[in-house]
């Protein structure tokens, strides 16, 4: 009888986060130095070695099955399509999976499932986790920086340092201490149809206390039906009955955890409904910032003046041509599902954090980074807004000379609307930003918008001064004058002039103008060769006259002010 032999083994079933997906090459062109082959990384976090075989690896759209592979701790393991193993077998250990699923380069939610359907790990990368414009156009991988922090997105991937590309196989190239210490919180609500939301988090979320349908609660008579998760960072709520447009609804969220244990601190609350068309007039082109400061970026501000609830995916931006007023370039604002409220602002800008680092808006200023921008031009240019079927919503063709005279630099200073009524191509509706906000209010209420005749509160004169007094300092308070005019008839001419109070003529702000029946002009305290006045009382002398022989004559006085040192 032979003798008997005792084997000791280990029935280790693997908890969530005991294997990561530590790093992925969706986009292999242009090459550095890393085979031109697509590959994930894996990587054993546990104490245990894992049994991979009937495990899957899978993406958006595809999964494929893993053959029987004996994963050590603290190892790593290349995945890669069975036809790319020996171009990677150099780097590491490697595993040939069968219909691997292709990655996308632009973003893609990849999922390592075991052999039991539980799932280890999801990724749910997008291309600026990247973190590097260069890099993001391929030939490098995307790296985990902390293997301990599993959950985190792109506070925790990069692109790899590494020289070659990346390190397949190896410790990663920005490997580091980088604890999640953060709360989840929704930064997006987007529409899904009649009856449903979806919520995005900023965070990989614990999915069973996410769907829990008592942290939302939702306003405008509707009822939750379910709560599911679309993928990691995104819920999915449905409801009756369904929306009605032109209503405004709310969702509430609180008590939401990250996959690290961290909660929500306090509860978020959002609006959304049904989208409408946009018609020409609903939206204005409220801010444009044309001439950067070096290694800054253009920005665009919108203003939804209408009472409805616009989907900002079906609007274009575009350049235009400033003599034949042809479109030259236009691009789609967003894919997502964003939507601009009544009342509502948004700034649209290639880098968002560049544009917040320069102006320092406040924290709810709406501002959105979007793929392509119109590069407008320094000097002139139009820009233009349309929606989808090719309707101008509005127009601005403007000139630097819009900005105001006794700004030196214009570098960095955005040209801000002063009525929301007042023509989009008036140079009298236009103004620098103001100083006192670094010369720009990118996603909320600019800093020259004044009072003017038809508001709430102007007054009824044929000719009317937005103000009794201006300081032309450029600090965002009555650093203007606008002269707004209402007429019953067409046919009027204009002369505007300015006089000190000794009589003398100081600048001409009108002369034998022909006007239209309504709309404004704009002095800037300065005399005719574009020079500051010294401050005191002049006189706006104002004659309007027709060929009737009809003349209308008015006088204001105005103080011209400055801040005391």
């Amino acid at each position: 009888m032979p003798a008997v032999q005792t084997f000791n083994f280990e029935f280790f079933i693997p908890s969530r986060f005991d294997v990561l997906i530590t790093e992925v090459f969706p986009d292999f062109l242009p090459s550095v130095a890393l085979p031109e082959a697509e590959f994930i990384e894996i990587f054993n976090a546990s104490s245990s070695a894992v049994q991979l075989g009937g495990w899957m690896i899978a993406d958006a759209t595809s999964e494929a099955t893993l053959n029987n592979y004996i994963l050590q701790p603290d190892s790593f393991l290349i995945l890669t399509s069975t036809s790319n193993v020996v171009a990677y077998q150099a780097f590491g250990e490697v595993l040939g999976v069968t219909s691997f699923p292709g990655l996308n380069n632009d973003a893609d939610d990849l999922k390592l499932i075991d052999n039991f359907g539980n799932l280890i790990h999801t990724v749910p990368y997008r291309e600026s986790w990247y973190q590097d414009v260069l890099k993001e156009d391929g030939g490098w991988t995307l790296e985990m920086i902390d293997p301990s922090n599993p959950c985190s997105g792109q506070d925790n991937w990069a692109a790899s340092v590494d020289p070659s590309g990346g390190t397949p196989g190896a410790l990663n190239s920005i490997n580091a201490d980088n604890p999640d210490n953060s709360a989840p919180s929704i930064e997006t609500v987007l529409v899904e149809g009649t009856q449903s939301i979806q919520l995005i988090s900023t965070e990989i979320l614990d999915e069973a206390i996410a769907l829990d349908q008592n942290l939302y609660a939702l306003g405008g008579g509707l009822n939750i039906t379910s709560v599911s998760m679309d993928d990691a960072f995104t819920i999915l709520v449905n409801f009756e009955p369904a929306m009605q447009a032109g209503e405004i609804y709310t969702v509430e969220v609180a008590g939401l955890t990250d996959c690290a244990g961290n909660v929500m601190a306090e509860s978020q609350t959002f609006s959304f409904g049904l989208a409408e068309t946009s018609e020409t007039g609903d939206i204005i082109i409220n801010e444009i910032l044309f001439d950067p400061v070096t290694g800054g970026v253009d920005y665009v501000e919108f203003y939804n003046r209408s009472s409805k609830i616009i989907a900002v995916n079906q609007l274009l931006i575009a350049k235009g041509d400033i003599d034949s007023m042809k479109i030259t370039q236009f691009n789609n604002v967003t894919s997502d599902g964003l939507q601009l409220f009544p009342e509502q602002y948004l700034a649209i800008t290639e880098d968002r954090a560049k544009t917040i680092e320069q102006y320092s808006p406040p924290e709810e200023a709406n501002i959105l980074e979007i793929d392509d921008l119109p590069s407008f031009d320094d000097r002139e240019n139009g820009v233009v807004l349309l929606n989808t079927s090719a309707v101008r919503i509005d127009s601005v063709y403007y000139l630097d000379d819009w900005q105001f005279e006794l700004i030196s630099q214009i570098d960095g200073v955005a040209l801000e609307r002063i009525s929301f009524d007042g023509e989009s191509n008036d140079p009298a509706n236009w103004q620098s930003a103001a100083a006192s906000v670094n010369y720009g209010t990118p996603g909320y209420e600019n800093s020259q918008s004044v009072l003017l005749p038809g508001e709430p509160g102007a007054g009824e004169d044929l000719i009317q001064l937005s103000s009794e007094t201006i300081s032309p300092d450029g600090d965002g308070f009555e650093d203007f004058l606008v002269l707004q005019y209402v007429l019953d008839n067409p046919g009027w001419t204009a002369n505007i002039h300015v006089y000190d109070q000794r009589g003398r003529l100081i600048d001409r702000i009108a002369s034998n103008e022909l006007l239209a029946t309504d709309g404004q002009f704009k002095w800037e305290g300065t005399d005719e060769n574009g020079e500051r006045i010294p401050i005191g009382i002049y006189i706006i002398h104002s004659e309007l006259f027709d060929l009737n022989g009809n003349i209308n004559r008015f006088k204001s006085s105005i103080v011209v002010a400055s801040k005391l040192n």
